[in-house]
């Protein structure tokens, strides 16, 4: 269970909705891909990062070589972008999985302290408003019929 408890208030929720908004807008102009899109790509996975970094170095010691077409300073600002964002993206990433995990804990909580509760109430006989919850949790946790085994 949840060590502490944690009530956000409508003051601290605005904190957070708004340093949410001043992330995005400092992130500037984001890109958001289909999956069918996100499959078709031919990404920069680590192996690949290494590759693309060779190949970088090599087309600005050999500019002659290289179309300018290809736009060789685009390529490099966006290899500096992303070495300069992957931490932000590490810490994102931790800071979503503590929050995925609190709101896991803080529902565990609830549900937990629902259970009990109501096995009390169930207990204790004369409770009002005990059978419409009794039918609605009868069907939440009824189970299927078992299988017969066929040896």
């Amino acid at each position: 269970m949840i060590e502490q408890v944690l009530d956000y208030d409508d003051d601290a929720l605005a904190r957070i909705d708004q340093a949410l908004d001043g992330l995005l807008e400092a992130l500037g102009p984001l890109q958001a891909m289909t999956p069918a899109e996100r499959r078709r790509l031919f990404k920069m996975g680590p192996k690949t990062e290494t590759f693309c970094r060779q190949a970088l170095l090599l087309m600005e010691a050999n500019p002659d070589a290289v179309s300018p077409a290809l736009d060789l300073p685009r390529a490099q600002t966006h290899l500096r972008s992303v070495d300069r964002l992957r931490p932000r993206l590490q810490r994102l990433q931790q800071i979503e999985s503590l929050l995925t995990d609190t709101i896991t804990l803080m529902g565990v909580d609830v549900a937990e302290r629902a259970r009990i509760g109501f096995h009390v109430m169930r207990n204790s006989g004369a409770v009002k408003g005990l059978k419409p919850l009794q039918k609605h949790l009868g069907a939440r946790y009824r189970r299927a019929p078992s299988r017969s085994r066929k040896g």
